[in-house]
């Protein structure tokens, strides 16, 4: 009896430093790990601050029976994942993002629920060619004592995961083009289906001679609605239907006001529009100096997930030729999907 009475204070004892040395021990927690990815830093925080990418690299997310369902924004502060292992006897938790300074920052607050809580900040660095990508992860284990002692292996677990989620971040930002698109103010807007009237053509040749065909094109549009008395309703659009240098099949057309017409009448033609989503970006200064941002689209369109649905347009939002070309403003649509 008295052996049994000895190991009960034994246990006891040892319960209590256990959980008072527990108590003393931090509650949080923070482990970090970097990579340099050879992609510009635009690039970089597209691909962590959506969600559902976010969800394609993260080790514990892009394993095999992990349900997920997103809400909120497309992307950026709000968004979020909410996810279930339940197979795993894990229970499921809740993503968000709750902090989004483009490009340089990103942070990713994980709910665990009775498991605790983790903050993921990613810092985006610039560097020559690249980026620095710093993934610090924060944990707080509350009043969890037995958690508490985890942090004496938390480095070498929590590290591991880390370095296999850069490695899979640094894979999939390396298979996007190079271009960069920092600073660039794209816009995913829907656009609305337009009544325009229209010339097709089809030109071989140099800029000046694409230039010289579109001119002699729009000059029949509007030749046409003189004659017909049919009144713009919005700047002249150029819409490419095939591109492919030095060969360019366009539309040269101007939407109209009044009721739809269909048909054709010689060269001249009616129709709509595109509808849909679309990438939008503004040019300003010549015109004829558009080509730059059409390769900083294509990588922004890349790193978001998007494909093209169809032949850009230019609306040449000031008349092409009026006044200095560093004046002119050129709106750009690249439909998407």
């Amino acid at each position: 009896m008295v052996w049994l009475l000895r190991a009960f204070f034994g246990v006891t004892a040892l319960l209590v430093v256990f959980v008072g040395v527990g108590m003393v021990l931090p509650q949080r927690v923070a482990v970090e790990r970097t990579v340099f990815i050879d992609r510009p830093p635009a690039t970089v925080h597209a691909l962590i601050a959506d969600l559902r990418t976010f969800a394609e690299w993260a080790p514990f997310l892009s394993a095999d029976g992990v349900g997920q369902s997103f809400s909120g924004p497309a992307s950026g502060v709000g968004q979020r994942l909410d996810w279930t292992r339940a197979e795993l006897g894990t229970g499921g938790g809740r993503f968000e993002i709750v902090a989004d300074e483009s490009p340089e920052n990103v942070s990713i607050r994980a709910d665990f629920g009775r498991r605790g809580a983790a903050l993921n900040v990613f810092d985006i660095a610039p560097r020559e060619a690249g980026s620095n990508v710093r993934w610090i992860y924060e944990a707080d284990y509350g009043l969890n004592v037995a958690a508490r002692y985890s942090r004496f292996f938390y480095d070498g677990r929590i590290g591991r995961e880390l370095e296999m989620g850069l490695a899979a971040l640094r894979e999939r930002a390396e298979g996007l083009p190079q271009s960069d698109f920092s600073g660039s103010d794209f816009e995913i807007v829907e656009v609305d289906a337009r009544n325009i009237v229209y010339v097709s053509d089809r030109v071989r040749g140099d800029t000046a001679q694409q230039e010289a065909a579109f001119d002699e094109a729009i000059g029949q549009v509007r030749a046409y609605m003189a004659r017909e008395g049919l009144r713009a309703d919005g700047p002249v659009h150029a819409i490419t239907m095939q591109w492919n240098p030095p060969l360019w099949r366009f539309r040269a057309a101007v939407p109209y006001e009044g009721e739809t017409r269909s048909g054709a009448d010689g060269d001249v033609r009616f129709g709509a529009s595109y509808s849909g989503r679309a990438v939008r970006a503004v040019h300003e200064g010549d015109p004829r100096l558009t080509a730059p941002i059409y390769a900083r689209i294509d990588a922004f369109m890349a790193a978001n997930r998007l494909t093209q649905n169809g032949g850009p347009w230019e609306v040449f939002v000031t008349e092409r030729g009026e006044g200095a070309a560093r004046d002119q403003v050129t709106e750009i649509y690249v439909p998407v999907r």
